[in-house]
């Protein structure tokens, strides 16, 4: 009936509550990262699709699909032909987030603890990776000079030793 889509870049710490659970059930959950230094940035490819195609009255609200909620209502959103996929930059982000506003669909907005990225580790937030319910590495994760994998190798490893995950 519902399904948590979780991308492979992410850890999930045990203090993390039941997302089902919290989320009605006509809504679809995800962050918003049309903030802080991606503001701007988010903004401009909403933008760009509707140009693109149409109008649907997206003006902010930009998601990110590494933790997204969906019910079986919102299937439709899963029917399209791959030609008409959105193929710049932001891909399946863009291309949800257009069809979910174009469909009416109610986004529940969970906060950001639920995908911590290094963006809500910016000043503007104020908030830590500390405080993170799950982690998502996404881009280049929180730490530029090691891989993406190493990071999330070392946060486990940390994490794991002290009873979190």
């Amino acid at each position: 009936d519902r399904i948590l889509c979780l991308d492979s870049d992410i850890l999930i710490l045990k203090s993390c509550p039941d997302i089902f659970n919290l989320v009605p059930v006509h809504q679809i959950a995800s962050i918003y990262e049309d903030k802080g230094s991606r503001k701007k940035d988010r903004r401009n490819r909403i933008q760009k699709i509707q140009n693109e195609r149409k109008d649907v009255g997206w003006r902010e609200g930009y998601i990110n699909s590494g933790v997204i909620l969906f019910s079986r209502m919102h299937r439709d959103l899963f029917s399209m032909k791959e030609e008409d996929l959105w193929m710049a930059l932001g891909y399946d982000d863009v291309e949800l987030g257009f069809q979910i506003h174009k469909n009416k669909y109610s986004i529940y907005e969970l906060p950001c603890e639920f995908n911590f990225m290094s963006l809500f580790a910016e000043n503007w937030c104020g908030k830590s990776k500390f405080e993170a319910l799950i982690l998502h590495y996404a881009g280049n994760g929180f730490y530029r000079q090691i891989d993406r994998t190493e990071q999330i190798r070392q946060d486990y490893l940390i994490l794991k030793k002290y009873g979190f995950i």
